[in-house]
């Protein structure tokens, strides 16, 4: 068949696919950054309708450090957050957060830093720990901690992934790759009903468009906190 032979109304479209194709893969971040910026325009013009979802987000706002004191606050308040959200009947309470170090209000912790010795030192270390305090409410309360991704750091431990089951080949190719991260105290990390990474993957112009739901952390998949708190809410 001759191309002069081709109506206008094939040519057009084919020729039109090929040369985005052609720029895909010439030039793959111009027209990428032309997709993101005809998706941002879309959403100013059809914003996704707000649907009604059963989650609530306890912000940590100016308000509330004008009112309970400046961040990080002690693990004893949030241990009381923690109790009144479960009393208050939430099926899971998740922190987009890291509790990667000790509380630095515990007894302990400030005993080193006043550098006190002797009796004074043991009346402190025998005061009750702010992040076993925590750790007691984060088990009753059905809490998912947070933790990060990283190109380092420390190695995932069994239980961030034990829930996940992967069927098919390369099914792990498909999700970002890590090979560590930042993870919470291992007596909180016990603790917990689960634990989801809240790293993101922002695009070339610092705008997140998606969040994974799965991640590869040291060849194995890790949840989002997206995607583990509603398995533990779930039960």
């Amino acid at each position: 068949m001759k191309w002069s032979a081709l109506r206008p109304g094939v040519v057009l479209p084919v020729a039109t696919v090929l040369t985005m194709l052609a720029l895909h893969l010439l030039a793959p971040i111009p027209v990428l950054a032309l997709r993101n910026a005809a998706f941002d325009q879309f959403q100013r013009w059809w914003p996704r309708p707000a649907v009604e979802a059963p989650v609530r987000i306890v912000d940590v706002d100016e308000r509330s450090l004008e009112r309970l004191g400046q961040w990080p606050w002690p693990r004893t308040r949030l241990a009381e957050l923690v109790e009144r959200l479960h009393a208050a009947g939430a099926a899971a309470v998740a922190f987009d957060m890291v509790f990667a170090e000790p509380d630095r209000t515990s007894p302990r912790a400030l005993g080193t830093a006043w550098g006190l010795t002797g009796a004074a030192a043991a009346a402190l270390a025998a005061l009750p720990e702010p992040d076993e305090r925590f750790a007691q409410a984060v088990q009753a309360g059905r809490v998912v901690l947070g933790f990060t991704l990283e190109h380092d750091g420390a190695r995932p431990p069994s239980e961030v992934a034990h829930r996940i089951v992967m069927r098919g080949d390369g099914a792990l190719d498909a999700l970002p790759v890590f090979e560590g991260g930042i993870l919470p105290l291992p007596a909180l990390r016990q603790a917990g009903a689960g634990l989801g990474a809240i790293s993101f993957l922002p695009d070339a112009d610092g705008i997140v468009r998606r969040i994974p739901l799965l991640a590869r952390m040291d060849g194995r998949p890790v949840p989002a906190l997206v995607t583990e708190a509603p398995r533990v809410a779930s039960g």
